[in-house]
């Protein structure tokens, strides 16, 4: 089954009436014809007619046809195969032009795949196949800008069955990284690797203190999933040693601990936070009435854009001199007290249905000043300016139908650009071939 990545490009055929007119406007001026005498012609009438005609057709559907491959070139061309789930292996996903690169780090790891039927695909439009051969060959790297990984995720979800295997080695580049995050149906596991050195900064230096992160999810399972997954992205990024525990009331705070998440719509009393260990950051839920509202959650002060949609938030009655994130009318949505302890209260949910912010690395940068304060990054090494690299494992949130059984069926798509690049080409010279040798039958 024929399929299109762009199909507004298919617009592009409308140029066939281009040649079409050239044709019909293609009058011909008539030949004059000489004779001995004119005597026995009768008496001259100026007569004039005008009719358009086709007079080369086999030129015009050569020409049409050129602009109608040419328009699906645009389009990207993708055949889908319909392969049974018996014959379905797993994939291992990247760009060939870092084919040797990951190779040469991740052989083990993508030798023990291939040898349990997993195939090598290019990270590309319809995932072309690659062989293992391919490591010494050296690819050139496309003239145009790279996709986002993220668009690549949202076209594996459309054409690989849920639960399906895939193992994704990329460069840790953050600017392939644009867009919000999608969930996924597939069973991805997502490697990282450092970009070449004219690309990076200097690594962090490994901070071997321990930070101690509490988390009282409050029963709302969601929402500390995606603050779990940032908080270990944090880590991964800092390299810090980060460790995460669940707590279910205040008395499990403890004086080793940091930082706390209370999540729970139930705030602690004012006798509860004077008991909390000097010294602690405690960050809570906010606010008693849900408000809809189609906003834009602003986390870093004085940029237009880092802008997260907005769905909900709790109403705000507090002090706005204390704001620390807001929305995009300026009510703060995320507060600070350091009067007794750094107090952050958030007027809104890590909830999807709440705001984009769990599906959007702003997250990560969002509340890397709250688990590693800005002095302890400079003690690490880590500079709020460093935006080149991202962290070295990538955690996707999973969809409801990444638990579903898989299909009977599955589908496989193949580029169709080369051949019909191959046969624009081809079409071109026989085009020229006529026309030349028309031209030269005239003269």
């Amino acid at each position: 089954m024929l399929q299109f990545l762009y199909p507004i490009g298919l617009l592009a055929a409308v140029g066939i009436i281009v040649p079409v007119v050239i044709h019909l406007w293609n009058i011909k001026s008539g030949k004059t014809l000489k004779i001995g005498s004119i005597s026995l012609l009768g008496i001259s009438t100026s007569q004039r007619s005008s009719h358009f005609k086709i007079a080369d057709w086999p030129l015009l559907l050569l020409r049409c046809l050129l602009i109608v491959l040419l328009s699906l070139l645009l389009a990207i061309p993708l055949y889908r195969k319909v392969v049974p789930a018996t014959e379905e292996h797993g994939w291992i996903l990247l760009e060939k032009t870092e084919l040797g690169t990951v190779w040469e780090k991740y052989k083990p790891e993508i030798d023990s795949l291939l040898k349990k039927g997993y195939e090598i695909r290019d990270l590309n439009a319809g995932f072309p196949k690659l062989e293992l051969k391919d490591t010494s060959t050296v690819f050139s790297k496309s003239a145009t800008a790279p996709l986002p990984y993220f668009s690549f995720i949202r076209q594996l979800n459309a054409e690989r069955q849920p639960g399906a295997k895939v193992y994704l080695y990329t460069a840790n580049q953050l600017s392939r990284f644009a867009g919000s995050q999608p969930t996924t149906s597939i069973d991805l596991k997502w490697r990282l690797f450092d970009v070449n050195q004219k690309d990076t900064i200097i690594p962090p230096v490994t901070d071997t203190s321990k930070l101690l992160v509490l988390i009282n999810g409050g029963g709302l399972q969601t929402d500390a999933a995606y603050l779990k997954a940032a908080v270990y992205a944090i880590a991964d990024y800092t390299r810090r040693k980060i460790t995460i525990k669940d707590i279910r009331s205040s008395t499990q705070i403890v004086k080793d601990a940091q930082l706390v998440f209370w999540l729970s719509d139930k705030p602690l009393t004012a006798a509860q936070l004077k008991q909390l260990p000097a010294g602690i950051t405690f960050f809570s839920y906010a606010g008693l009435k849900t408000e809809q509202t189609r906003s834009v959650l602003h986390y870093e002060p004085g940029s237009a854009t880092q802008e997260i949609s907005l769905y909900q938030r709790k109403q705000f009655n507090g002090l706005p001199e204390h704001a620390v994130w807001t929305d995009g009318s300026g009510t703060p949505l995320l507060t600070l007290d350091s009067t007794a302890i750094r107090h952050y209260q958030f007027y809104s949910r890590f909830n999807q249905s709440w705001t984009d912010l769990v599906w959007n690395n702003g997250m990560v940068a969002a509340l890397m000043p709250i688990v590693v304060p800005l002095t302890q990054q400079d003690q690490s090494g880590f500079k709020l300016a460093d935006t080149t690299r991202v962290k070295h494992t990538m955690r996707l949130p999973l969809s409801g139908a990444a638990k579903t059984k898989t299909a009977a069926i599955t589908y496989t798509n193949s580029s169709l650009s080369s051949l019909i690049w191959w046969l624009a080409i081809f079409v071109f010279f026989i085009e020229r071939f006529i026309t030349y040798k028309k031209i030269g039958r005239n003269i």
